[in-house]
């Protein structure tokens, strides 16, 4: 049995040293009598002139990081929260997604009322604040949309108080005036 594992690098020329398990075998065949505290003594001890030396950094990753991610990852586990905290953390989340779900059709409501109800006539004037009668007058020249708006709102009633983006969008769509 070779005493070296030989570890290779692209970069580095190859280096020659224990691998941390079968040092560890090492250390406990010569020493059947150590326990725990005392092998880890004896791995430190053997490894420290190695890592001091400080131009290897291969020998950190084989001889200490790697060890150390394995035995965290099998030895410390995340604590499992009890159901009743999942529970709460669930309906939290569940507020949160909610909220923020509000928020984002209440912004969209806001981009969609902007646009035909803000849309500026020719004379400057805004679709949202024209009456009823001003409809009607409109119709004359601008066609059959116009027309049904004044037939659906009192002559004094601005259109923005009968309708709502998407009801406006929808009745010109029906009349082709949108895509």
């Amino acid at each position: 049995m070779s005493e070296h594992v030989q570890i290779r690098s692209s970069v580095r020329q190859s280096r020659q040293y224990d691998a941390a398990r079968d040092l560890l075998k090492k250390l406990q065949q010569a020493n059947p009598e150590a326990d725990r505290l005392s092998l880890i003594r004896l791995y430190v001890a053997k490894v420290r002139p190695i890592i001091d030396n400080g131009d290897d950094p291969d020998a950190v990753e084989a001889l200490i990081m790697a060890p150390l991610r394995e035995w965290v990852g099998a030895n410390i586990r995340e604590p499992r929260q009890p159901p009743q905290q999942r529970a709460e953390r669930a309906a939290a989340k569940a507020a949160y997604i909610a909220e923020i779900s509000a928020r984002d059709n209440k912004r969209v409501e806001e981009i969609v009322t902007r646009r035909l109800l803000e849309y500026e006539m020719m004379d400057g004037r805004v679709i949202g604040d024209l009456t009823g009668a001003e409809c009607r007058k409109l119709s004359e020249r601008c066609g059959v949309f116009f027309h049904v708006i004044s037939d659906q709102i009192p002559a004094r009633a601005k259109v923005r108080n009968h309708y709502t983006e998407l009801e406006l969008q929808a009745l010109a769509r029906h009349h082709s005036l949108i895509v």
